[in-house]
């Protein structure tokens, strides 16, 4: 039986109960917000790439990219709560910023994990035929990963002067291919096409 844990409704469960049964529908939702607004990133950069930028072309890819990070981390957020089996995985006696490392923590970990398990696909000829060759993914994910990708999630949601600094390309070319990682290995949850027309 789940029970009370602290302020804003924040609850413990196990696998299999109601709570996780409902939180694994909203992580379920969130997957597919992410997927759908990094299908339209793609699909918007292919116009792009065939037809020229223009203002308005730019605007909508750099939303459409922007809004695909919202997205995954929030996913990132709900995956973390589970995994701890508590609705809220931070208590009010913690500052943002503590809250926050944790946060970044276990965005950290799981990121790392997944690049040692592609460098090692690679390295032992198990990766398919359609890999990137090894060079592509060094041995580490960069110390600032989590932290940016937070403040990037946090600038892009927010309305706040710091908005106006958002370099969209920079990012994606400091870090798209962890954001790849950790979009491919949620896959999933992504539901087959059938569920959703039921």
């Amino acid at each position: 039986m789940p029970h009370q844990v602290g302020e804003h409704n924040a609850m413990k469960f196990r696998i299999g109960d109601q709570i996780d049964q409902d939180h694994c529908v909203a992580l379920q939702d969130e997957f597919l917000r992410c997927r759908d607004t990094f299908d339209e990133f793609k699909r918007l950069a292919a116009v792009a790439i065939s037809a020229g930028q223009d203002p308005w072309r730019s605007y909508k890819t750099r939303h459409a990219y922007s809004t695909f990070i919202q997205h995954l981390y929030e996913f990132m957020r709900g995956a973390h709560a589970r995994e701890a089996l508590e609705t809220r995985i931070t208590n009010k006696r913690l500052t943002q910023s503590e809250r926050s490392k944790l946060d970044e923590a276990y965005i950290s970990h799981h990121a790392q994990r997944l690049l040692t398990n592609r460098r090692t696909a690679i390295q032992n000829g198990t990766a398919p035929i359609w890999e990137n060759d090894i060079s592509y993914y060094p041995e580490r994910v960069p110390r600032e990963f989590a932290q940016t990708f937070r403040n990037f999630r946090n600038n892009h949601s927010h309305v706040t002067h710091e908005r106006s600094k958002l370099n969209v390309a920079d990012f994606y070319e400091r870090y798209h291919k962890y954001l790849l990682l950790l979009l491919q290995d949620a896959r999933w949850w992504n539901p087959r096409e059938s569920e959703l027309s039921a």
